[in-house]
């Protein structure tokens, strides 16, 4: 099994966020404790800082134990941008949050013909 790092590049008492860098892609994985409409406009400011500062796409993948995680993902700018294997072996959503909104690449599972 290969070790993940996850370095958190926000930390608040409401949810952190943190990165984790796979060759040349940077996931983001978010943990909320607390959510309101103050706290909504705080992630939203924080994430676009830290996706800024980055200067490069990050992604997501759709996890099928959170209904609501592809709304949340589009509600803060993300995009689908293809279905991959995830850990478990499950064939998932893959969203991208580019610099200027373009989608930078395409995914495919494994053993797709597109891949």
């Amino acid at each position: 099994m290969q070790h993940r790092l996850l370095v958190d590049v926000i930390v608040r008492p409401e949810y952190i966020v943190r990165y984790e860098q796979a060759d040349d892609v940077t996931f983001v994985h978010v943990s909320v404790h607390q959510w309101d409409a103050r706290t909504a406009r705080q992630f939203r400011d924080d994430i676009e800082t830290a996706h800024k500062l980055l200067g490069r796409p990050v992604y997501a993948l759709d996890n099928p134990g959170h209904p609501n995680l592809p709304k949340f993902l589009r509600m803060h700018g993300f995009h689908p941008c293809g279905r991959v294997n995830d850990a478990h072996g499950r064939v998932v959503a893959i969203y991208e949050k580019s610099l200027d909104g373009q989608c930078v690449r395409r995914w495919f599972p494994e053993n797709h013909p597109d891949s």
